[in-house]
């Protein structure tokens, strides 16, 4: 299929059952499809972001969906998200999102006039700069977090976070679209474009995987994939990110990282295995007979090993080591928005 079709069947699955809540006010389209051509190919791994907009108060939580061979992740956000505008273009969640023709469903119109405002006022420096600082504060709050952090579960997640909100900045000075799998891709393409290609290096040092060889790297997703397996059958107990324990899903894991891996981002792809041995264990530790535990556990274990986040004594030159690496980004950040041809004051 490419982006068309995909584009397609999404409205119809919108038409048929999500336009159907009697909160319905729109829907549209998330994450990098909303970059492509209509015409670019879409893998059959790679899952659908779209957002139900609700006149409800509170979001609900995500679902992810299997419909005509798609994997649909489909979240329910508050139409007072939606409002008022400089809330939109100040928020690198939405507005580069809402900046595209994203639009799946608008009853009422909100979605394509909210559409016409962004796209007017998208590369207008003061909200450049408030998706920045978005971005910014983001990063120091699970810096502060990890300083806080009694476990390597706890400390893997707080980086985890803090460089992923740090490849966020980099794509909104850049006027790009956030990402999440792909994020320390992307943010190695942006650094080698402001000619600071070694700060990558750091990025990965922080993280953990910089010396990470693929075979390593092959084997912590085995394992991952191992514990995903097992954690859809026995799943009951609602945990982080279990919204994604289905067997639907496991291409979008499989295939998605091993491209990954297969196109010399064995290291990056790491980040996208501890999410997943995550959210896998913890729903084993949960639910599954206490014999198989312990195995299970020693499989993440091995993970949060090989990123060097076993000995809490080694957790504050890591974060300081992080900080420093923040810094530099940030600098770097700023002066790209201070001189990118297409932001305008």
């Amino acid at each position: 299929m490419n982006v068309r079709d995909v584009t397609g069947l999404v409205r119809e699955w919108v038409d048929l059952y999500g336009s159907q809540d009697p909160a319905f006010r729109g829907a549209h389209l998330l994450g990098s499809i909303n970059t492509m051509p209509e015409d670019a190919p879409f893998a059959g791994y790679r899952d659908v972001d779209l957002v139900l907009v609700l006149d409800i108060d509170k979001h609900r939580p995500i679902q992810e969906l299997a419909y005509k061979g798609l994997i649909l992740e489909c979240a329910s956000h508050s139409i007072k998200r939606y409002r008022p505008l400089q809330s939109v273009l100040s928020n690198p969640g939405l507005a580069p999102n809402l900046v595209t023709d994203s639009i799946l469903s608008d009853p009422t119109g909100m979605l394509r006039e909210l559409h016409q405002a962004v796209r007017k006022d998208y590369a207008r420096r003061q909200w450049v700069v408030a998706r920045c600082e978005y971005e910014k504060a983001q990063v120091l709050h699970h810096l502060d977090e990890m300083s806080k952090a009694c476990t390597p579960v706890e400390v893997s997640f707080c980086l985890g976070y803090a460089m992923n909100f740090l490849c966020g900045l980099m794509a909104v000075a850049y006027l790009q679209m956030p990402t999440h799998r792909r994020s320390l891709i992307l943010m190695k393409e942006l650094l080698k474009r402001t000619g600071k290609p070694e700060v990558y290096d750091g990025v990965l040092d922080v993280f953990g995987s910089a010396r990470m060889a693929p075979s390593q790297v092959e084997s912590y997703l085995q394992v991952a994939l191992s514990a995903f397996d097992r954690a859809v059958e026995v799943h009951r107990t609602p945990s982080p990110f279990g919204y994604k324990l289905h067997s639907h899903v496991r291409p979008y894991f499989t295939e998605a990282t091993q491209e990954m891996i297969d196109d010399g981002c064995h290291r990056e792809a790491v980040a996208w295995i501890v999410v997943l041995h995550y959210l896998s264990n913890a729903a084993i530790q949960n639910d599954a007979p206490e014999e198989e535990k312990p195995k299970f556990q020693a499989g993440y274990k091995d993970l949060l090993r090989g990123l060097g986040l076993l000995a809490p004594e080694a957790w504050p030159s890591r974060r300081q080591a992080a900080q420093e690496l923040v810094d530099e980004v940030f600098q770097i950040a700023d002066r790209v928005v201070e001189s990118h041809p297409d932001i305008v004051d």
